[in-house]
């Protein structure tokens, strides 16, 4: 999964109602590597962070996780359809990054490990789609 993907599923793991999700993932992320350029990766964290925000994340209640709108939770989101709507099939993260690309063409020209986030929660059974709002 690598650390950005291991990351996101042991935050889920260790989930405690009401903690703050970006402190947990800078926690969980020092189990995987001693890198503080890997630690402090904005992109794959935002995504995760992205995700949760609106519910795509099982265990997580939708909030308020990113202080600002990041483009990293598009492609995290728009990734999560993707993987959900064709659940039998195994992506690597260029699959799916240029299957997100077509979707958001204004979008990064690489990825930027947001989408093994997105892979690893698949994998793990940790995304759902969101509940319907009223």
């Amino acid at each position: 999964m690598g650390i950005y993907g291991d990351t996101a599923v042991e935050v889920v793991k260790h989930y405690i109602r009401g903690q703050d999700l970006e402190e947990s993932w800078l926690r969980q992320i020092t189990f995987f590597t001693t890198s503080e350029v890997s630690r402090e990766k904005g992109c794959p964290r935002s995504a995760f962070l992205g995700l949760c925000e609106n519910g795509w994340v099982k265990g997580i209640p939708p909030s308020v996780y990113l202080n600002k709108n990041s483009p990293n939770k598009d492609y995290a989101v728009e990734g999560a359809k993707i993987v959900l709507a064709n659940p039998s099939k195994e992506y690597l993260a260029s699959q799916l990054w240029a299957e997100v690309k077509r979707a958001l063409p204004d979008g990064a020209e690489n990825h930027n490990q947001q989408m093994t986030v997105v892979i690893a929660l698949m994998n793990n059974d940790l995304l759902q789609y969101p509940p319907l709002t009223e």
